[in-house]
């Protein structure tokens, strides 16, 4: 009887400490939805980048606490978090409107042994981008909305293909197509040359980082399709001028491309979804059919976060494509 009793008295004593950790990130969770919701709001650009700040600020000092890689973070609203199916790692990610010409992005990742790497955005300054091997300090910004895991041909390691957007300017927009792995050390890196892509000249090469740069004006989709299992995005030509004084840009001609994990690697798949008129299932195979189908099984209700929407919006707001 001593025996249960003491079995007790401990299952309960973990239980309320357990729910004290809980409610302390509970708090977090709260105070930096108020943040959020300032820096998207506030007419001033000092306080809207000092709340993105502040933010970073909440996050990493907090998410070095023993139990709080197991915190979800359900709740967060206007910041973006990811975890891959290993569970290796979050990545939290998010962007603030600078001025009419810039945008910025913050974000930090938090492994399973609650190391914290704050990733701070130089790109503005990176050269050579798409090739460039990258660290924290040092990051391409985006704000990801997709991890998908993948095996390389070295080793068999596990790296992930991120998937995210770049508001980048006042005319034009950036999705951002990004590779995480890390090192031996077990520190995050961006970049690897896994991408395969076909280049202005119907050129097949190979980078470590690929943008989709469009006009502010179109919907570009860029998004892993889980029954097709590979990357589908919007194949892109240049359109004309939004307004006079403005240079033209790419838009979407219909067509699409994907990218397929293979032997280690993105390979590039041209024309994904053929015409073929003498197809009786042409409607069921078609892109819109197809990506209909998917959203309503899936994630048609979610918002770019992957939190679910409210009726309202639902019905009534119109958001990008992934």
């Amino acid at each position: 009887m001593k025996i249960n009793l003491s079995i007790f008295f401990f299952i309960a004593f973990s239980l309320n400490i357990f729910a004290q950790e809980i409610l302390n990130l509970s708090e977090l969770e709260t105070e930096i939805n108020a943040l959020a919701e300032e820096m998207h709001r506030d007419s001033a650009e000092s306080r809207r980048l000092k709340n993105a700040n502040n933010i970073l600020t909440l996050l990493s000092t907090n998410l070095i606490e023993k139990g709080s890689f197991k915190y979800p973070f359900a709740n967060l609203k206007g910041i973006s978090v990811l975890e891959p199916k290993d569970k290796k790692f979050k990545i939290f990610t998010w962007e603030v409107f600078v001025n009419k010409d810039s945008y910025r992005q913050f974000g930090i990742i938090q492994t399973a042994d609650e190391k914290v790497y704050a990733l701070e955005d130089k790109s503005e300054t990176i050269k050579a981008a798409e090739f460039a091997k990258l660290k924290p300090e040092n990051w391409y910004g985006a704000l990801y909305y997709h991890v998908q895991d993948f095996t390389t041909g070295i080793n068999n390691e596990t790296q992930y293909l991120l998937l995210g957007r770049d508001s980048y300017g006042y005319y034009e927009r950036r999705k951002v197509i990004d590779i995480l792995y890390f090192d031996f050390m077990g520190r995050p890196r961006f970049g690897n040359n896994l991408i395969q892509i076909k280049d202005g000249r119907g050129q097949l090469r190979t980078v470590g980082r690929y943008f989709l740069q469009y006009s502010a004006v179109a919907s570009v989709m860029l998004r892993y399709d889980q029954d097709l299992k590979m990357v589908i995005y919007d194949h892109l030509v240049m359109g004309s001028p939004i307004m006079k004084d403005v240079p033209p840009s790419n838009i979407p001609d219909g067509s699409f491309n994907g990218l397929k994990a293979q032997k280690g690697k993105w390979e590039f798949v041209d024309m994904v979804f053929e015409y073929n008129p003498d197809n009786i299932l042409e409607d069921a195979q078609n892109p819109a059919s197809i990506m209909l189908r998917n959203d309503q099984k899936r994630d048609g209700g979610k918002d770019i976060f992957g939190k679910e929407k409210s009726p309202e919006k639902k019905k009534n707001t119109k958001t990008e494509r992934p």
